[in-house]
């Protein structure tokens, strides 16, 4: 059973033969030797190419999948390594972390927007066999478009049956906008929503919309 076998301790091995007569033979020379077999990680995230939206504080989940020759073996430790590839200075290393998580919430530094990222994870197993760093997986770090409405203004008392909204929308490295969604509430209550609505010309970054004449009240609206 390879299941048994601790992975670095020496093992020992002899063979004799036995003939059809049943006579036996003498016992080989011993052979010595070791098993291991060290894990590896796949099916990284953020994957090659991938372009991300930082969370708040300037965190991303990175994860992975635990392999290993052996079913019963498991993780116990991970080291995540974040690169700027222009340099391959190293922006984060977070050293040999015990833990069986496939998974590390990490702070990435401020100022790489709009770089060209890579990182890359190294695993152990439950007997402390060190597996080979993965290849590095190239990503880039984007800013989620902004929004700034700029009709109505604040507290604005309409004067129209149609509410026209205006809006400006700012982006980073050049992204253009897919989609906008726009939703007018009141309290809780959602009286107009726009749904994703899939602009034909992405090159603009001020955008109006015509809501709908039910939503206008005579009320206040947010």
């Amino acid at each position: 059973d390879a299941d048994a076998i601790t992975p670095g301790t020496t093992l020992y091995l002899r063979l004799r033969d036995i003939d059809f007569f049943g006579n036996v033979g003498p016992w080989s020379p011993t052979f010595t030797f070791t098993v291991s077999h060290p894990p590896s990680a796949s099916d990284l995230k953020p994957a090659d190419g991938a372009r991300i939206a930082l969370l708040a504080a300037d965190k991303y989940m990175f994860s992975w999948k635990f392999n290993d020759p052996s079913d019963t073996d498991s993780q116990s430790a991970y080291q995540v390594k974040v690169y700027e590839n222009s340099d391959s200075t190293l922006l984060v290393d977070t050293g040999k972390v015990s833990s069986t998580d496939p998974s590390a919430l990490l702070t990435l530094p401020s100022g790489h927007v709009d770089d060209d990222i890579s990182w890359s994870v190294t695993l152990w197993d439950s007997y402390d066999t060190e597996g080979a760093e993965s290849g590095r997986q190239n990503f880039r770090i984007e800013d989620p478009p902004t929004v700034v409405i700029t009709d109505p203004t604040l507290d604005e008392v309409l004067g129209t049956p149609v509410p026209h909204i205006s809006f400006t929308v700012t982006t980073s490295g050049g992204a253009k906008i897919k989609n906008y969604h726009v939703v007018i509430t009141q309290g809780h209550l959602t009286v107009w929503d726009s749904g994703f609505v899939l602009t034909d010309d992405t090159s603009p970054t001020d955008y109006t919309v015509d809501g709908s004449t039910s939503v206008f009240h005579n009320a206040g609206h947010y």
